[in-house]
């Protein structure tokens, strides 16, 4: 996506930033909604798995019963559902009306700007304005008073608060009760064996240079 953003706009790059902005969030959503499934089969909760979702009411009440702190977390309005929300809020036009991209042009920058459908934009701006400042995030009020979001801007904000609900959901979700998990043999971080090439330090660096993180 930040590549795409990065060519002069012309009709693929646009389309295809876009298509990448909404496939980083299917896949933050996606994280989400598998974590729900696991403290689903975790607490072995009624009913089916895919029942289980941070924004079913019903859902997080029987989860309440079961594992106090973890709905706790993820009740309305607190970080680590705010976190969520900032994928799920965006994430749920593509049942709707689809995001589109408007070209802003002003003191010879131009910017791919997402325009938010405006049945979200009042949810969107108080889930950013909870978890920081709309202008950290990208996103804006212009001219037209129709609120934008600066995809590469917003990734770059939120991967980290996403991350961190992630983690935390995790933490509070007593994995060791699956059945056949010994408790023993769950580790907490990658492994400290130098002959792992796969964690090795530098290749840990690398990966996270080229994600744009580090």
């Amino acid at each position: 996506m930040h590549e795409r953003l990065q060519l002069t706009p012309n009709r693929d790059s646009v389309t295809e930033a876009i298509f990448y902005f909404d496939v980083t969030l299917l896949m933050l959503g996606g994280a989400f909604d598998g974590l729900a499934r696991v403290a689903h089969i975790t607490h072995s909760l009624s009913g089916s798995a895919r029942s289980a979702g941070w924004g079913s009411e019903s859902w997080l009440r029987k989860l309440g019963r079961a594992n106090q702190p973890l709905a706790d977390a993820m009740q309305p309005e607190q970080p680590f559902r705010d976190a969520r929300e900032l994928v799920a809020v965006l994430r749920n036009t593509i049942h709707s009306q689809s995001l589109r991209t408007v070209t802003r042009q002003a003191l010879g920058r131009r910017d791919e700007l997402v325009l938010v459908p405006s049945d979200i934009a009042p949810d969107l701006e108080a889930v950013v304005t909870r978890l920081g400042t709309a202008e950290q995030f990208g996103v804006s009020r212009e001219a037209d008073r129709r609120l934008y979001i600066r995809p590469g801007t917003y990734v770059e904000v939120s991967l980290p608060i996403v991350a961190e609900a992630l983690n935390g959901v995790m933490d509070l979700t007593p994995v060791e009760q699956l059945p056949g998990v010994d408790p023993a043999l769950i580790t907490t971080a990658p492994p400290t064996d130098r002959n792992d090439h796969v964690w090795a330090p530098d290749v840990r660096a690398q990966i996270w240079r080229l994600g744009g993180i580090g």
